[in-house]
């Protein structure tokens, strides 16, 4: 089975409930930190961010649709999967919750094993996202260095053609890019 040692916050009011689900979790393996509503929870994140919320709905001050949009806008943790756990079941709850921003949800009570699978699916698909988006950032950074050494040679004579390059002017900076890697950004054949 797939897993690391994830920080798990738990946000929820009902403090026997914390503490069954943090025991079960910490005998899986993970770290575990908890909150009783949205504000502490910011707080919480804000100390250590955790690679995963479980986050109930009914709390007193910020409810869990409010946390999970003002987790949502925030640069720095918009991409900690959420999983919503909530004795609401109707679908208009759980649709709200998926609208603010919710990875999955679940309906209390629930079985351990269900939230242990769930946990692993959606940190496993965290996972890949964030290794996709450090290979881009790699991608578009080695671009920028490339666009940068280009643009520390000699600038050509006034009027000569540069052969396969395109020049772009930004401000009045003049970049000269490599044509094939115009053309692999913008799609261009």
């Amino acid at each position: 089975a797939w897993r690391f040692m994830a920080h798990i916050l738990i946000v929820d009011d009902n403090i026997a409930f914390v503490l069954a689900i943090s025991e079960s979790l910490r005998f899986r393996g993970y770290t575990v930190s908890s909150a009783s509503d949205g504000v502490e929870a910011l707080q919480q994140a804000d100390k250590s961010a955790p690679d995963l919320v479980l986050l109930d709905i009914e709390m007193p001050g910020m409810d869990g649709f409010r946390f999970c949009q003002e987790l949502r806008s925030n640069p720095r943790f918009h991409a900690i999967p959420v999983i919503f756990m909530s004795v609401r079941s109707d679908l208009a709850d759980k649709l709200a919750a998926y609208e603010v921003g919710a990875d999955d949800y679940l309906v209390k009570p629930f079985d351990m094993l269900e939230l242990s699978a769930r946990l692993q699916a959606v940190l496993r698909r965290s996972a890949r996202q964030n290794a996709a988006d450090r290979e881009r950032a790699l991608q578009l950074e080695a671009q920028a260095d490339q666009a940068a050494q280009i643009n520390n040679t000699d600038k050509p004579a006034e009027g000569a053609q540069l052969q396969n390059a395109r020049v772009l002017e930004v401000r009045g900076l003049r970049l000269y890019l490599d044509n094939a890697l115009v053309e692999s950004e913008l799609g261009e054949a």
